[in-house]
């Protein structure tokens, strides 16, 4: 099933439970009932290593950066 199908499947009852990587957000929280996180997935960057003006992600506030919209990574950079 598509990842953007899971919260809807769960809202419609279609589906029962749902295992993914699925953030928990105060937004999602609000529709779906979550357990207890099981997995604590850290944000990573990746830069050229002849690059030692970049060493954390505050580093990169006002560059262009490559991320995926709708991800925990995007929502994180938004509030850098």
């Amino acid at each position: 099933m598509d990842f953007g199908g899971l919260i809807p499947g769960l809202q419609s009852r279609n589906l029962d439970v749902a295992m993914a990587g699925i953030t928990i957000t105060d937004a999602r929280k609000q529709v779906v009932d979550f357990s207890e996180g099981y997995y604590d997935a850290d944000l990573l960057m990746a830069v050229k290593s002849s690059d030692n003006s970049i060493t954390k992600f505050s580093d990169l506030s006002g560059k262009k950066v490559g991320l995926k919209q709708g991800t925990a990574a995007a929502s994180f950079m938004k509030r850098i």
